[in-house]
This record gives C-alpha cells, sequence and structure tokens, in this order.
C-alpha cells in the first residue's frame, strides 16, 4: 500500500512538472511544448498526430489527429493583458473560422472537422469568464455559415493535465 501511495505522488509530481514548466513559456515555445505532449499521447493512442511547420504558414491548423479529424489551436500570449478575454475571442473567432474556411472551401486537411480544440496558456490563472457565451455564439454562427456540424473545446493547461494522468495511469 505504501508503494503504490509514492507511486502516486511521483506520478502527480512528474505531472505538475511539467505543467510548472510549459506554463512558463510563451508563443511558438509553448506551441512546440503543446505539440510534443499530444504527439506522444496520441502515439500512445495509436494516432496519428501532426503538426505543420509554423514557419511555412500552417493554414490555421496548429495539430491535428488525421483519423478523428481533431483540430488544434494554441494561442500563448507573450504577455497576459487586462484585455485578455477580448484577445482570446477575436483569436479563437479568427482560426476557427479561418480553418473551417480552409477545410470546407479550399477543401485542405481531408475536407472535414469533427472537433476544434483551442488551448490557451493562462499561466498560473484560470480562462477568463464567458458569461454571455460568446464562444457558442461564435460557434453556432460559424457552423450555419458553412453548413457543418462539429464539437469545440476551449481549454487551458488543464487540459494537458488530463492527457499526461490519462497516458501515466
Amino acid at each position: 500500500m505504501i508503494f503504490q501511495e509514492e507511486n502516486t505522488l511521483d506520478r502527480y509530481d512528474f505531472i505538475e512538472s511539467i505543467l510548472l514548466c510549459i506554463k512558463g513559456t510563451t508563443g511558438i515555445n509553448y506551441q512546440l511544448n503543446i505539440k510534443e505532449i499530444l504527439r506522444i499521447y496520441y502515439q500512445y493512442n495509436k494516432k496519428t498526430f501532426e503538426m505543420p511547420d509554423y514557419y511555412g504558414g500552417d493554414q490555421k491548423n496548429d495539430g491535428w489527429v488525421v483519423e478523428d479529424a481533431i483540430f488544434y489551436q494554441v494561442f500563448a500570449p507573450t504577455r497576459l493583458k487586462e484585455s485578455l478575454r477580448k484577445e482570446i475571442q477575436d483569436k479563437f473567432k479568427g482560426d476557427l473560422e479561418g480553418i473551417l474556411n480552409i477545410i470546407y472551401n479550399e477543401r485542405k486537411w481531408n475536407g472535414k472537422i469533427e472537433e476544434f480544440i483551442f488551448i490557451v496558456n493562462t499561466v498560473d490563472n484560470n480562462l477568463p469568464h464567458d458569461s454571455e457565451r460568446y464562444f457558442d455564439c461564435t460557434v453556432k454562427d460559424l457552423k450555419v455559415k458553412f453548413g457543418v456540424d462539429f464539437k469545440y473545446r476551449l481549454v487551458n493547461s488543464d487540459y494537458i493535465r488530463d492527457l499526461l494522468s490519462e497516458i501515466m495511469d
């Protein structure tokens, strides 16, 4: 019993160390750290995770799971501002509309999206409130505009904690 408790604490400490490290990065460094975690997570689940090269223009795709048509967008501002909520909203809408246009009008990325996951590095804060349901309304409008249905999630690094916990069980 003591051995199991020690392993649990070690696993928890290991995951928290990874999170502390990634939360302390911004911009492309955060995105590259997320890429490594997602690559390992999906490899563990026998799926293909690809991240286009950001230097050549990623076409609004910061990474995707080929088999499941799950698309990731990563937002890691270099400094947190008072207007973070508005920045997240603007980036979310621009990136989602952009990827939908590329998928459905330009017929790229296998021509289909099942899920859009928007990861925000909030460092040591929670995601800002969404009392006016901005993200739900934006997704609803874009689903109508493009005539498609898909799931979406707006998450922070806690999402990565959940993935790491899954593969470390």
